[in-house]
């Protein structure tokens, strides 16, 4: 990700080389709404730091393809959220409280007031940026060289997801009756909120999709930005039966399991997702070692996330943990990055194997519905790291019985895979126990005091596994009783070592 308008134009077909020759085919541009409008309410795309059609010719000009985010708040390190002050502070625009007082969210070192995804002012607002952000992407959508365009709100204070939180908008349907929190009021009145909230955000994310659609964007190339865990995001769930969404993969406080878990759910919705992978931190985040964010994406790669975004490309975001410095130098680090996207090109691609463990979307409402920690939103918790079952109250933990089967399958070492299902699941720890005797072949065998995350696929007759470690600790790990298998050091004949975090590649060998 570079944000162009940050870089002296002088310096741009510098930092494109510099990421090309590091391995990446993409570049991924957000076009901010607050830096290209004027005073007068016009939109300037044609000013030397604001040219967007000339930044797009010096990433073609380098053999790479675009991915442009256009929000209308399309990342969180933008100030005012990226949004003219003539929208933010149009009070038909803000999201408002029971008491109809505005919504104002964190933007350091201040407030800004929070967007309400429900007012017809706001959506009419975004869905023109929308149109006007596309006409002058034209030539580049044209030629090919924008690959994917992202619409809606990727930071999680967007969704208002807790009970002290919901968006009380005159345009917000059925908000007359007082909100509660889950502990004073039933379930079904919980999960009727959520329900409503979740409703404006996709109805929300079709307005952002059909402007970019009438503006000229294929809509196989239109992607959904969603906020949060897509483990407790209905939205998630809603749009990416049939679109492409883009989410952020867990950051490292996550811990493999974690990050894993949340991967290899975004991976089984329908569309397909689109992962923002850390390079450091923006400034106002507490800061993350850079060994850290380079093992974090790579479990999220060794999860199945093969369509990423590295944050952030250049420093000249101000962000900690760039590739790229403020000029467009590649920094020591970023040769760690270039080796793990030349791994990344290495990992077996094929059919999913494993115990197959469901998803309900009622699940996942209920998850939603239920969390127990106030006055922080659920969605904000989770993009943080924050695991399901660490946000949600006791009782919805064992509704939640997917939890539990992962837990099993993890202590076994047997591969499983997620999959969102479309009614009732039944899935509990007997059943996955009786699911994994069948799997059972395919399990590394690991040394008593470890586990392992497995993946599983089959590619041309040729089984491989993807193995990571899931507790801090090394541990060993052996092949399958069945067949022989190979790592990278040839043929395994001994238990190989697996530091904690690590991932292990192994592939059957063929007789």
């Amino acid at each position: 990700m570079v944000r162009f308008s940050t870089l002296d134009p002088s310096l741009w077909p510098r930092a494109v080389r510099a990421l090309a020759d590091l391995g990446f085919n993409a570049i991924d541009v957000p076009l901010v709404w607050r830096e290209h409008e004027r005073d007068d309410g016009s939109l300037d795309f044609t000013s030397p730091r604001l040219d967007v059609a000339a930044f797009l010719r010096a990433v073609s000009s380098a053999g790479l393809r675009a991915v442009v985010r256009l929000g209308p708040w399309p990342v969180s390190d933008v100030p005012a959220l990226g949004i003219p002050d003539r929208v933010l502070h149009d009070r038909r625009c803000q999201a408002r409280t029971r008491r109809q007082n505005p919504v104002y969210v964190l933007d350091l070192p201040g407030f800004a007031p929070l967007p309400s995804v429900a007012s017809v002012a706001y959506r009419e607002a975004a869905a023109a940026w929308i149109t006007a952000a596309v006409k002058a992407l034209e030539p580049a959508l044209r030629d090919g060289t924008v690959a994917r365009v992202i619409v809606g709100h990727g930071p999680p204070a967007i969704l208002r997801d807790d009970a002290f939180e919901f968006d009380h908008h005159p345009d917000a349907r059925g908000d007359a009756a007082p909100v509660l929190p889950p502990h004073r009021r039933g379930v079904d009145a919980a999960l009727d909120e959520v329900k409503r909230q979740t409703g404006h955000v996709v109805e929300f994310s079709g307005w952002l999709v059909r402007a970019a659609a009438d503006a000229g964007v294929e809509r196989a190339r239109i992607a959904v930005a969603i906020a949060g865990s897509v483990l407790t995001s209905p939205l998630a769930c809603a749009v990416g039966a049939t679109r492409v969404v883009a989410m952020t993969a867990p950051p490292p406080r996550a811990g493999v399991s974690g990050i894993w878990r949340q991967v290899r759910f975004a991976c089984a919705l329908g569309a397909g997702v689109h992962l923002d992978l850390r390079a450091g931190n923006p400034p106002f985040e507490p800061p993350t070692r850079a060994t850290h964010t380079l093992q974090a994406a790579r479990v999220a790669i060794a999860a199945g996330a093969c369509d990423f975004t590295v944050q952030m490309g250049c420093a000249g975001d101000g962000w900690v943990g760039a590739l790229l410095d403020e000029r467009a130098e590649v920094r020591a680090h970023a040769a760690r990055w270039s080796a793990l996207l030349a791994w990344a090109q290495t990992l077996p691609e094929g059919r999913e194997l494993g115990v197959t463990v469901p998803m309900s979307l009622d699940e996942v409402y209920e998850v939603r519905a239920s969390t127990g920690v106030h006055p922080l939103p659920m969605g904000l918790l989770a993009w943080v790291g924050f695991a399901p079952e660490e946000l949600t109250a006791r009782d919805a933990i064992t509704a939640t019985r997917w939890v539990d089967a992962e837990g099993r399958l993890t202590a076994q070492s047997v591969p499983w895979r997620r999959a969102l299902a479309t009614g009732p699941c039944a899935c509990d720890g007997a059943w996955a126990d009786a699911q994994a005797a069948q799997w059972s072949a395919l399990a590394p065998r690991v040394s008593p005091e470890g586990a392992a995350l497995v993946r599983a696929v089959e590619s041309h007759g040729r089984r491989a596994l993807v193995v990571a470690s899931a507790v801090e600790g090394p541990i060993r790990v052996s092949p399958p009783t069945s067949g022989r298998w190979s790592d990278e050091a040839g043929v395994i004949d001994t238990p190989r070592p697996l530091p904690g975090g690590e991932v292990m590649v192994l592939r059957e060998v063929l007789s």
